[in-house]
């Protein structure tokens, strides 16, 4: 099979969630890692049966994602008990695993809560920029008392590169 011939038997779509916007060079480099491991999970380590993982294209800086599928239906048999052996454990074990999963994310939770980000967040001195950790104008300016982003106009000359 040709790689025209492959492209056009495949089921193309836009990858809108995850990558809505033009993608860079920098940042095609990232998908193409993310794409990689993905594959490789649904391949090798949980060995999905009927999935061979996710190829993808980049079109005019836009994402487009096909699925790769097992087409053999005996090799779809033959990946079942591999798959069972790995997936199977967190199928048997699920809501002990849940339980313990609610444990650490309520526990990091709090902690956020006690952050001093989250006192920025809530503090009234952040301005018109949104949380004080967001990218932008609010997190070159800080309040020299709290440390939290203010807005642009209380900055004056002082702007940090931070």
């Amino acid at each position: 099979m040709t790689a025209g011939e492959y492209e056009d038997s495949q089921f193309w779509f836009r990858d809108g969630v995850h990558w809505p916007e033009v993608v860079t060079p920098w940042d095609a480099t990232i998908y193409e890692y993310a794409i990689a491991s993905l594959s490789q999970y649904n391949t090798r380590h949980y060995i999905i049966p009927p999935a061979l993982g996710v190829d993808f294209r980049i079109l005019n800086g836009y994402t487009y994602l096909t699925p790769v599928g097992v087409t053999n239906p005996a090799e779809i048999e033959a990946r079942v008990p591999h798959f069972l052996e790995r997936a199977g454990y967190y199928f048997v074990n699920w809501d002990r695993l849940y339980d313990a999963w609610l444990v650490k994310v309520r526990a990091l939770v709090q902690e956020i809560q006690r952050s001093p980000l989250r006192r920025c967040r809530a503090g009234a001195d952040r301005g018109d920029h949104g949380p004080a950790w967001a990218p932008g104008p609010a997190t070159r300016c800080r309040s020299p008392t709290t440390g939290c982003a203010t807005s642009r106009s209380s900055c004056g000359s002082t702007i940090s590169s931070s």
